[in-house]
């Protein structure tokens, strides 16, 4: 199977519309300006379809950065 990380990347720059390169284990709606409100619902919905799973409202609000994301998909 794909490293998740790497896939949650992948989700992250299509969702985020920007180049995969700008994103890291550090990156998080701070650090990327694109990554709003509207874009973050876009990136739910993306990860809840790659990862074909249902994410709580509690995970939606804590998927907040990079680190986090992976931590909640390998929880799943």
């Amino acid at each position: 199977m794909e490293n998740p990380e790497e896939k949650i990347k992948e989700i992250l720059a299509l969702a985020l519309e920007i180049d995969a390169s700008k994103i890291d284990e550090n990156s998080s709606q701070e650090s990327i300006s694109e990554w709003d409100s509207l874009n973050h619902l876009k990136l739910i919905s993306e990860l809840e379809k790659a990862f074909n799973l249902k994410l709580t409202l509690r995970e939606i609000t804590d998927a907040i950065t990079f680190s986090n994301i992976a931590n909640i998909i390998k929880n799943k």
